[in-house]
This record gives structure tokens, sequence and C-alpha cells, in this order.
């Protein structure tokens, strides 16, 4: 791995340019040689490449009007978003096409004309207040909402169990529970079952750390609603 001193004229450089990847950690500036990177062939990956594919499909058929559309709203505060060195920018309009299709084509949802903007009611915004691990065996989450607001849903995420050392895990070790609560669904939840089912055995005085994604369906907006966790 190579040194990088910066000048005036070039203080930083992030991404790939040929077979070079420039990056940064913390120890500073880095430049490696590209990888070859693995192909699983996982469900959730070949799910992904069909999502892409069939969002990309999709803009060429909307209608100049409808084109141009998307590419006011890219222009919005709202969708501004931070590049690789952390400066603020706006997508382009397919960009945004892209995006925000790609985050509610889960839920058999498609938008073909940029969303409204609305407020979520703080009240219906699924904030995780606990989790409960005990030998019965279970594991119990509770929320500060006992209920959604229309067209809006929450995906739950756990790790097995890992070391209790570790205070934030790697995204890798989350796996999906479920694809969405909707509706009414109390004030606690039981997701044992899901979680033996993703992760095979509980083992003892390890940590288990569970995270909310809150989707609102209607416009793509997504907010992770922090993690906790809880030995088991």
């Amino acid at each position: 791995m190579g040194l990088i001193i910066t000048s005036a004229i070039v203080n930083q450089a992030r991404g790939k340019v040929g077979e070079q990847v420039f990056g940064a950690n913390k120890y500073g500036d880095y430049v490696r040689t590209k990888g070859i990177q693995p192909n699983p062939a996982t469900t959730w990956q070949s799910n992904r490449r069909t999502a892409l594919n069939q969002v990309k499909a999709r803009w060429p058929g909307l209608t100049e009007s409808q084109r141009e559309a998307w590419n006011e709203a890219a222009l919005l505060d709202r969708y501004k978003q931070k590049n690789r060195i952390g400066e603020e920018i706006h997508l382009s309009g397919q960009g945004l096409f892209y995006k925000l299709n790609l985050q509610v084509w889960p839920y058999n949802t498609s938008m073909d004309d940029p969303p409204a903007e609305r407020t979520i009611p703080e009240a219906n915004i699924p904030y995780l207040t606990g989790v409960t691990v005990s030998a019965s065996p279970s594991v119990v989450l509770t929320f500060s909402a006992t209920s959604l607001y229309a067209d809006t849903l929450c995906a739950i995420w756990t790790t097995g169990t890992i070391s209790q050392g570790i205070m934030k895990p790697k995204q890798s070790l989350f796996k999906r529970l479920y694809d969405g609560i909707t509706g009414s669904y109390g004030s606690s939840l039981e997701i044992w079952p899901q979680v033996q089912q993703r992760h095979g055995t509980i083992l003892a005085n390890r940590k288990i750390f569970v995270k909310i994604l809150f989707t609102d369906l209607t416009n793509g907006r997504t907010i992770q609603t922090g993690f906790d966790s809880a030995l088991s």
C-alpha cells in the first residue's frame, strides 16, 4: 500500500481510477490495486440485481415531463446526500428515480412520478426502546409506538450472538428477520423463532444486536431508528 502526500492542488482522492483505488482510513489516505470481488450469488444479491434491472428498464418508458419532474425533484434540499469525501451533492433525476424505487421495490411498490413529501407523526415512528433476552428461550423487543402510520412499515434486523466486547457490530453481521411490520403491532414483539431460524443456536453470555429500519412507502424515505443490544 502506497503513501500519499497531498498538495494545495489535490488534497483528496476517493474511488477507482484505472487499476488503482483511492481511499482513506484512520491512518490517512491510501491507494491500492483494484481486487476482483467475489460473487457469492446469494439470494439477496440475486434479488438486488433483479430489482436494479427492473427499475432501470422503467426509466426510458417515462414521459419527457415525468423525467423533467424527477430532475427538478433531485435539486430539492431533502434529497441532498454526501459523496465519498463528505461533500453535499444532488443526484441526477435518473439517480433519484433509481434510489427511491429501489428502496420500495421489495414491498411491490413503485413510483413513476417524484413523491410529495409528508411528515410522519413522531408517535408513529417505531423507535426501539428495549431488547430482552431470556433462557425461556425468548427475545422480546419493545417500541415507543404501537402502530404505524398509513403506507409505512418497519423492518427488523438482528445479529446472531456475538462477543460482549463488541460495541458497534459490522453491518454484514445483521440479517433481516421481517420484510416489514405494518399496522398495529403492540408495544412489544417476540422474535425468538425468527432469530433462531436466521442465526441458529443462541449462545449464552453473548450479545444480540437489533436495529429497526422505518420506510415510508409513499416517498421512499427511510430512517434507521438506531440499534440496541442485550445479553443472552
